[in-house]
């Protein structure tokens, strides 16, 4: 019995944030979390981490992923989610900023851009 409420506290499923819902979060140190971020792939555009000093001092990126929304009818060009999981490394502050790009078009602006202010106690 002991064991089962011993490994309910250090082996608690990491939290899940959509990236079109919050604009902060608070963590506590060698957390893991997930920012998930709706998209469709299919059509050339993916949604990538802007790197900066800030976000990488603090946060260690642990995987990237995409899943493709699950239909009864398996659509060819269905949307899905971008799925990037991170540890907080290092106490203190900063910007994660994403943006929705085609990458071989290197001179467009991103379709879309996304912010969250972090913080890590």
């Amino acid at each position: 019995m002991s064991f089962l409420f011993l490994c309910g506290l250090g082996c608690a499923t990491p939290r899940r944030f959509d990236a079109n819902d919050v604009t902060s979060i608070s963590l506590h140190l060698d957390e893991t979390f997930t920012i998930d971020i709706r998209g469709n792939k299919t059509t050339g555009f993916i949604w990538r981490q802007i790197p900066n000093d800030a976000s990488q001092a603090l946060l260690e990126l642990i995987g990237e992923s995409y899943e493709t929304v699950k239909s009864k009818r398996n659509l060819c060009g269905a949307p899905g989610t971008f799925h990037f999981q991170y540890r907080a490394k290092a106490p203190g502050k900063c910007l994660l900023q994403f943006e929705n790009i085609r990458p071989w078009e290197k001179e467009a602006p991103p379709s879309g851009t996304r912010e969250i202010a972090i913080v890590v106690e």
